[in-house]
């Protein structure tokens, strides 16, 4: 009976009042078996901690606390205020940690604690010695507390495609729901019609955002819309995702409503704004804000108004790993978290770079005038969602739940690392003719300025001479670039300009470095690169890194094809 809500104030009556259950039960006798059952008695004695220790923590698990384990330490689910795009304000879910201080009232609450009293000659009520406290908190090997992968507002789905909308832990997906929102009915079993009535209420919310559409054929706004459109689904089934891409919505010019759609995609998975942080010129600065928003569990985040392109190691593990290491603030210790946090970055003329190009999606946005902040919009997509955010909610998870129950047919290809969310995200829109949102990194990859340096680097190897499967050491490669054109050469010398604007030595710009020119090909060693050859057909090629017989590092490129 522990549901009772009489229950609680009973409970809280006795242990302040010391007057006896059945005095306070006086009124409510049906609850009396509830509350001695509540009111367990553990007796502290000399010697025996452990046992003490023990029972406290079962005494805690019984009651039904709402205590769960999550990356090394007992949490609690909260609601808090954070800071949302625009200096607004944002009600958000997350798991707050207990301190030794915070945890003293959940273990009082369990039992009453006694010593034995000399004086008096009895057993005598006390409070929780602060060791005891301190021992169930820091005993992770042995706790039985439920572990909790995340928290989520919203019902989702689970990976079998069942819904979990009943408020609390679910022991099933590891997650806790707190209720925001009633979901009204969705079918068990809907058809494809369904889903594209799902569809098309989601395109109806978008149907105001300037989505990009530079040659005017609707192709590109098309994709753009589906990427805006996964990027909602994304936020809805995150939790029941092992994995997820990084979203970016960019635009040429500020104004053009990159964080009103981020907000939008809240709205209809949290209903609230999205919580936002910044990014910073240091990496490390910018990994430890966003592990600590991985560590809270909250999830939806944006990365609000970047001004560099977005690359890190964290970065990439959040979009790629299931399981990450967090460094805690304050702490040498890094604890292993799952990660079931969307993120969301925005900004002006920024991408994404090194080895995020293939973990990340792009939602265009362009200005449609001058000054594009003072478009006005026929309809407010967040006073729509608002006004029926269960009927949202409902489109979206039917859209993945009719893929999986017409039996997830193959209608695009895998995408390494990114499995789930092509079965639940990606595959139902291009089930039901949306363009495929993973084509946005095709763009990603023209922009790839690593890229066009391993093309230009390789062109550049077969224009001035070298050898194809041949080795070379750096030295030799630099020998080359610097080497005195023939007399009757008078094409362009772009080899020593090229090898100084990678590989330029620290101090002197105009000097090659054979250790900072090392360190680079070694790094572009092994990817493949396509090039055409004099007759205008594609062609592949490979660097290769090895040792010479002087156990010297030389490099060689190899044609594939």
């Amino acid at each position: 009976m522990p549901d009772d809500p009489r229950l609680r104030p009973i409970l809280e009556e006795v242990l302040a009042s010391g007057r006896t259950p059945e005095e306070v039960c006086a009124d409510s006798p049906e609850l009396l078996p509830a509350v001695r059952e509540r009111l367990i008695q553990i007796r502290l004695v000399d010697g025996q901690l452990p046992r003490t220790v023990e029972q406290t923590e079962r005494a805690m698990v019984s009651a039904g606390m709402e205590i769960y384990s999550r990356a090394g330490a007992l949490v609690f689910p909260v609601k808090e205020t954070r800071v949302a795009a625009k200096g607004r304000k944002t009600v958000t879910a997350r798991l707050s940690v207990f301190s030794a201080d915070s945890f003293i009232e959940p273990v009082a609450e369990a039992a009453i604690y006694q010593r034995w009293s000399v004086r008096k000659n009895a057993w005598i009520d006390i409070d929780p010695p602060v060791q005891l406290v301190r021992m169930v908190l820091s005993r992770e090997r042995r706790w039985a507390f439920p572990h909790v992968s995340g928290i989520i507002t919203t019902p989702t789905l689970r990976p079998d495609g069942s819904l979990l909308a009943a408020p609390g832990y679910d022991p099933r997906s590891e997650l806790y729901l707190l209720p925001s929102l009633q979901l009204p009915p969705i079918a068990a079993s809907p058809t494809r019609q369904d889903a594209l009535a799902g569809l098309e209420k989601l395109k109806h919310l978008f149907r105001e955002f300037s989505f990009q559409d530079k040659d005017g054929k609707g192709l590109e706004k098309r994709l753009n819309c589906s990427v805006a459109i996964s990027a909602l689904l994304t936020a809805l089934l995150r939790g029941s995702l092992p994995t997820s891409p990084v979203y970016l919505v960019r635009a040429s010019v500020a104004g053009t409503g990159k964080s009103y759609l981020v907000d939008v995609i809240a709205m209809v998975a949290t209903g609230q704004f999205c919580p936002v942080i910044t990014t910073s010129r240091s990496a490390d600065e910018t990994e430890k804000r966003i592990g600590a928003i991985l560590l809270s569990g909250i999830q939806i985040v944006s990365l609000d108004n970047c001004i560099h392109d977005l690359e890190g190691e964290l970065l990439c593990q959040v979009s790629e790993r299931p399981v990450i290491r967090i460094r805690v603030l304050g702490r040498s210790e890094m604890p292993l978290c799952e990660c079931h946090t969307v993120v969301y970055a925005t900004g002006n003329n920024i991408t994404f770079k090194g080895d995020m190009i293939r973990r990340g999606l792009v939602c265009n946005l362009e200005a449609q005038d001058e000054r594009p902040e003072l478009r006005q919009f026929q309809d407010d997509a967040l006073d729509l969602v608002a006004a029926d955010r269960g009927a949202y909610v409902a489109a979206a998870l039917t859209i993945a739940r009719a893929y999986l129950i017409a039996g997830s047919p193959a209608v695009c290809p895998p995408l390494g690392s990114y499995s789930a969310w092509s079965a639940m995200v990606r595959s139902p829109l291009v089930w039901l003719g949306e363009l495929d949102p993973v084509i946005s990194m095709d763009g990603l990859r023209d922009e790839d300025i690593e890229l066009a340096n391993i093309r230009e680097f390789f062109g550049l190897w077969m224009e001035y001479g070298l050898d194809l499967d041949a080795p070379y050491l750096t030295t030799t490669i630099i020998e080359e670039a610097v080497a005195v054109p023939p007399a009757n050469y008078w094409g362009p010398r772009e080899f020593k300009p090229f090898l100084l604007r990678v590989a330029a030595a620290r101090g002197d710009p105009g000097k090659i470095s054979a250790d900072r020119l090392g360190l680079w090909l070694r790094r572009i060693s092994g990817r493949i690169v396509t090039l055409p050859d004099a007759q205008g057909t594609p062609r592949k090629y490979r660097l290769i890194r090895e040792q010479d017989r002087l156990n010297r590092a030389c490099f060689r490129l190899l044609r594939l094809s």
